[in-house]
């Protein structure tokens, strides 16, 4: 009897990544919190490269998640590059 559960619907739907901006502090670290408990994969953005990389060894280590890391602003030309 296999039951799908709710984050599994989900991740049916959207994909098993999901991008958090400003995932080192605030309202973006919570997000990637519940999405990581959702075992979602993380694209992870800010522009504190230290502390984006404590947050995404915490999820990966919590969660047995995969996460990417782009550190920068988001609105800077070069930032995606």
């Amino acid at each position: 009897n296999m039951r799908i559960t709710k984050s599994e619907k989900f991740n049916a739907k959207y994909g098993k990544w999901e991008l958090v901006t400003g995932a080192s502090s605030g309202i973006g670290k919570e997000f990637a919190l519940l999405l990581a408990q959702s075992k979602f994969n993380l694209i992870l953005n800010a522009r504190n490269e230290e502390k984006l990389n404590s947050i995404s060894k915490e999820l990966k280590e919590t969660y047995q998640i995969e996460t990417k890391l782009i550190v920068g602003d988001l609105t800077e030309e070069n930032t995606i590059e």
